[in-house]
């Protein structure tokens, strides 16, 4: 079996990676007041940052908007 990690809804997307890096693992389940699973982040998702930081304002927003971004490019 393994672990399944989870954020809020409301987890900024720092503190998601940084959850991430810490656990050792690609992904985070991401799930709203009640437990229930709303979407995913992976480590791909914010890969996009790019060193210049044009796209650094990303990793501060919460996974609900990171997760409705994601979708809508789907």
């Amino acid at each position: 079996y393994k672990f399944v990690f989870t954020v809020s809804d409301h987890t900024v997307v720092v503190d998601a990676l940084k959850t991430m890096v810490d656990n050792h693992i690609t992904g985070v389940a991401v799930v709203d007041s009640t437990g229930a699973l709303v979407g995913n982040l992976s480590t791909r998702d914010v890969k996009g940052v790019d060193p210049h930081l044009r796209n650094f304002w990303r990793f501060f927003q919460v996974t609900q908007s990171t997760n409705q971004s994601i979708n809508q490019l789907i």
